[in-house]
């Protein structure tokens, strides 16, 4: 009897060869640039909430192989590797791309981080793991030449749309993503972002697109969007930044309404000699009730026919809906490692919602990390002690403090 799990590989190498041929990719021997190859191996004595997002990995364990090639008109990364808490291969950061100018034509499982925050995203973050999806992305921020347009200033965006997903609602449901990010003033980034999940064929994608969502068979669309805010100070004033991001869950007049917030304030500066990050941050989850009596406690992330998660996390802040948090992240870049730390309380299911996917319960407590990124003897090394002050029985996360080291070779 065959091992599927051994034919995986062979499989994925096939897929991924196609799917080159269908890009228009040369033959890796046409590829000029020299492979990177890293192997890494990350361990962790209890898995923790925002684990993905810090680590990059989830559960208690990862091993992964990454082989990639880049020239100036394509690219290709294989990256297999498997979690602890997996039967399977996983290929996310897996890709091949293909470059024309300033865009990129790509498809493949690739991360993506929405939002004017380091830590945290409302609606696209690293909290679960990426939709394997086809996307074009303007690699370069530029200004438009028209003087009808010039005033946008340098911009840049992505637009992509995910395969079907089994776990994704009925009739395996697909996710729409556009983002579009504008600087008209020295300092000033304005973000605007989209996700829609639909499934069916053309007449449904259409009105996904044009938004139309309210009634009829496309009724059970889910839509999110908002903006995000970021503005830094001249250097010579203050060296800070302070930002916004806010998510609307549904749509009124054809504009997000029903929205949860993000915010903070970043201060880049030196201390001692060393240079210092200090962000402080708050994010939350919890909506109000409309005028109109709509949204209202429990709306964020749940809307009643296609999940906003992958693999059962969410797939925007780890604190998931009724939630909200406050947290001061601090990095110093010492000269023979850096190092990272932060402080923090979080408040989960607000609402004590028996159903939700964290916590049956209202839960709240402190949260903390330190953590030590270096190289030494040609490994990449990372070691995070993090502690976190309630438990979450749903996701089954324990009270308490855990230890994680991860490592990478690159060769």
């Amino acid at each position: 009897m065959r091992d599927p799990a051994r034919d995986a590989a062979p499989l994925w190498r096939r897929a991924l060869a196609c799917l080159a041929l269908s890009l228009g990719l040369a033959p890796a021997g046409a590829l000029a640039e020299p492979a990177v190859r890293a192997l890494s191996f990350g361990l962790t004595s209890a898995p923790f909430l925002g684990q993905r997002e810090m680590l990059g990995w989830s559960d208690y364990g990862v091993a992964r192989f990454t082989y990639a090639r880049r020239t100036e008109t394509y690219g290709f990364a294989a990256a297999i590797g498997v979690e602890s808490d997996r039967g399977k291969l996983l290929f996310d950061g897996s890709h091949v791309e293909r470059y024309f100018g300033n865009w990129t034509l790509g498809a493949g499982a690739v991360e993506r981080h929405w939002s004017p925050s380091r830590y945290t995203s409302l609606i696209l973050s690293r909290n679960a793991r990426p939709l394997p999806s086809v996307y074009l992305a303007k690699s370069t921020a530029t200004a438009f030449e028209t003087p009808l347009l010039s005033w946008l200033g340098p911009w840049d965006g992505e637009v992509f749309v995910t395969a079907p997903d089994s776990q994704a609602g009925p009739g395996n449901g697909k996710m729409f993503g556009a983002r579009l990010r504008v600087r008209p003033l020295n300092g000033l980034e304005i973000d605007l972002v989209r996700t829609a999940q639909w499934s069916g064929g053309a007449s449904g994608f259409w009105d996904m697109l044009i938004g139309d969502t309210n009634e009829g068979t496309s009724a059970g669309i889910n839509q999110m969007a908002g903006l995000g805010i970021s503005y830094s100070l001249p250097e010579r004033i203050f060296p800070a930044r302070a930002y916004i991001q806010a998510i609307g869950e549904d749509e009124s007049g054809g504009l997000p309404s029903c929205f949860m917030y993000l915010a903070g304030v970043e201060l880049d500066t030196v201390l001692r000699g060393v240079p210092t990050l200090i962000t402080l941050e708050g994010v939350d989850t919890r909506i109000t009730t409309s005028e109109n009596g709509f949204c209202g406690p429990d709306t964020a992330y749940n809307q009643r026919t296609y999940p906003y998660t992958r693999d059962g996390k969410v797939m925007g802040a780890a604190i998931d809906s009724e939630g909200h948090a406050l947290d001061l992240h601090v990095r110093h870049e010492l000269p023979r490692f850096d190092l990272s730390w932060g402080l923090g309380h979080a408040t989960i299911n607000d609402n004590a919602n028996p159903d939700h996917r964290l916590s049956t319960m209202r839960v709240s407590g402190p949260r903390a990390y330190l953590g030590i990124a270096t190289d030494w003897q040609g490994l990449q090394v990372e070691a995070l002690l993090a502690y976190q002050g309630f438990g979450l029985d749903t996701a089954d996360l324990d009270k308490g403090a855990r230890l994680a080291v991860g490592l990478t070779r690159r060769f």
